[in-house]
């Protein structure tokens, strides 16, 4: 996946007139670079768009007009909505960091997408003066796993009463993510939200430790990171957990299975394991004998419907 070419040059630009020595040199610098979300960007922007795709795949008919991106950061969830959505008439970012919604005011000075040029910036304590407008999607994206367990619940309640079309919870693709993604699952789940993905159903999670479900996506690196990271390669894999709840005029069941890990291909046949619609996990082999169905197979990728 590509970044907008916008993203690409605003990131370029922002570490212009800085030589490799010092940043080798001073590590807290590269430290505090990645925090403050320069180098994070590119990864993040790739985890929220490939969600937000799901998202579409799932319901082609949503067309949300205004968005609230919830602990915004340098700004990349609000650019993959503003990518996905090119509808968009507004979009509201809230952070507890100034100097992270100045940058990502400057990230987005040259951006296509009006709403993203014209982002309403709310410095603010998510977990206690949250913005009063309801957005038709709201989008929380690295934000919970840093929160302790009873915060991070108030801010996902919280964040689903301000939303009156989807709520999308993006988190890093390990144990602990996914942790928070289940808690989500479980507490919205249970209070009516509905679970458009990546679930293929609305009943228990078969995902159990040490098992995790998790998701990935390859993106590209612009020049400035690899030139921070001293990198070669001109991308990067990011893995995420996530989960898409909306409300009952967009929900549309699932009725096909999940790929929930990359496809395993033998000489003569090829794995998936799948998140099934009647609530199972399991493996499923299918035989280059059966053509049609291998030739389907052989086109999937991990998170996509089967």
């Amino acid at each position: 996946m590509q970044i907008p070419i916008e993203l690409r040059a605003a990131l370029n630009a922002s570490l212009e007139g800085i030589a490799r020595g010092p940043l080798a040199e001073r590590a807290e610098y590269n430290s505090a670079l990645y925090r403050d979300g320069i180098n994070r960007a590119p990864a993040a922007y790739g985890a929220v768009r490939n969600v937000l795709s799901r998202l579409r795949q799932r319901n082609p008919d949503f067309a949300p007009h205004s968005a609230l991106d919830l602990g915004s950061g340098a700004g990349a969830a609000s650019w993959a909505i503003a990518e996905t959505f090119p509808q968009i008439a507004t979009i509201t970012q809230a952070d507890p960091s100034q100097p992270l919604l100045t940058l990502s005011r400057s990230l987005a000075q040259h951006a296509s997408s009006v709403a993203l040029r014209n982002a309403t910036q709310l410095t603010t304590d998510l977990n206690r003066n949250l913005p009063d407008n309801s957005a038709d999607l709201v989008v929380l994206s690295h934000v919970l796993s840093e929160l302790p367990y009873e915060q991070a619940q108030s801010l996902f309640v919280a964040a689903w009463a301000l939303c009156s079309g989807a709520l999308i919870l993006v988190e890093p693709g390990t144990p602990a993510g996914f942790g928070q993604i289940l808690a989500a699952r479980f507490i919205l789940g249970g209070g009516g939200a509905h679970i458009l993905a990546p679930c293929a159903h609305q009943r228990g999670c078969p995902i159990l430790s040490p098992d995790w479900c998790h998701f990935a996506q390859r993106i590209e690196r612009p020049r400035s990171h690899r030139f921070l990271k001293s990198a070669d390669l001109p991308y990067e894999g990011e893995e995420f957990s996530y989960i898409i709840f909306v409300r009952e005029p967009y929900f549309m069941p699932a009725t096909e299975p999940r790929i929930l890990a990359r496809p395993q291909k033998a000489r003569t046949s090829i794995t998936l394991k799948l998140c099934q619609p009647d609530s199972s996990a399991n493996l499923v082999t299918i035989s280059r004998r059966d053509k049609q169905s291998y030739t389907h197979a052989k086109k999937m990728e991990w998170g996509d419907e089967f």
